[in-house]
């Protein structure tokens, strides 16, 4: 790795034309200057376009549009921006996220050890207006933290708990292409969770205790307003895995309770769809 490799920073964005321009500005802004960054714009209906086009005379940055795909088909356009990354490192910016401005000096010093695949760090959960709310930090315990031994960090990935967020993410490419790119079955909305999952049994991360991304949340989100969906979709990858990954997991013997857990994910997803009308109808009362 040279002593100042290049990043490649993908954004994905769709109808962020209040957002966008903070979000591009906060990477010119970097004191870290080696970067280019492919935004991929799935096909946005509003002037997140035209809004990308007063920053294209940076020639870091290039512009990808594609037909709409909707939030199930994240994968494709964050590996169609990965497919035509230059970039030694990976770094995630969605189009209405927004970086402090020492995030990539802070972390590509990481990667001169090999064994890293991963880096990520504290998040600042904002509103939609960009104002501070919380922060949330990176995991207390050092060996989930840091995913050393390797598949750690799956000690918690394998209760629903994502830890990472992926505005703070630098991952190596590498990896990334390894593992096929970013991962993400049909049924679940996210590509981050599903590929750090994969990510943990390629090779060590490194948690920062320091701000590394901003996370805005908007309240119509997939996330907040469809919980038992969410909830629902995370078990079933949770089962998927351990079933593509048993053997790995077993020599790993990270967690020692996996055929207790996969059981007990057996039957909470076999009620989830035996009682999901009325499940459903319950949660919208």
């Amino acid at each position: 790795m040279t002593s100042e490799p290049l990043v490649s920073i993908i954004t994905p964005t769709y109808n962020h034309e209040k957002y966008i321009a903070e979000c591009i500005r906060s990477a010119i802004a970097q004191t870290y200057q080696n970067w280019e960054m492919l935004i991929i714009d799935d096909g946005s209906t509003d002037r997140t376009g035209s809004c990308i086009a007063s920053f294209l005379s940076d020639k870091r940055i290039k512009y990808i549009h594609q037909e709409h795909l909707g939030p199930y088909h994240l994968k494709s356009a964050y590996n169609k921006a990965l497919s035509q990354a230059r970039g030694e490192l990976i770094a995630i910016l969605e189009g209405d996220d927004f970086w402090p401005p020492d995030k990539l000096a802070i972390q590509t010093p990481y990667f001169f050890y090999r064994g890293v695949v991963l880096t990520y760090g504290h998040c600042i959960l904002t509103n939609e207006s960009g104002q501070r709310l919380f922060l949330r930090k990176i995991p207390s315990d050092e060996n989930i933290r840091d995913n050393n031994p390797i598949g750690m960090a799956l000690q918690e990935f394998l209760k629903g708990e994502n830890f990472i967020y992926a505005q703070t993410v630098m991952v190596r490419r590498d990896a990334l292409l390894k593992i096929g790119g970013f991962s993400q079955p049909e049924y679940l909305h996210l590509v981050d969770y599903p590929t750090w999952c994969k990510l943990s049994l390629e090779g060590e991360f490194r948690g920062i205790a320091h701000p590394l991304g901003f996370w805005r949340r908007n309240i119509k989100s997939i996330t907040l307003t469809n919980p038992l969906i969410i909830s629902k979709s995370f078990i079933r990858y949770i089962i998927e895995f351990i079933d593509q990954n048993l053997n790995q997991l077993h020599k790993l013997y990270i967690m020692p309770d996996l055929p207790t857990l996969h059981h007990r994910y057996r039957e909470q997803l076999e009620h989830y769809s035996k009682h999901q009308n009325y499940t459903k109808g319950v949660i919208t009362m």
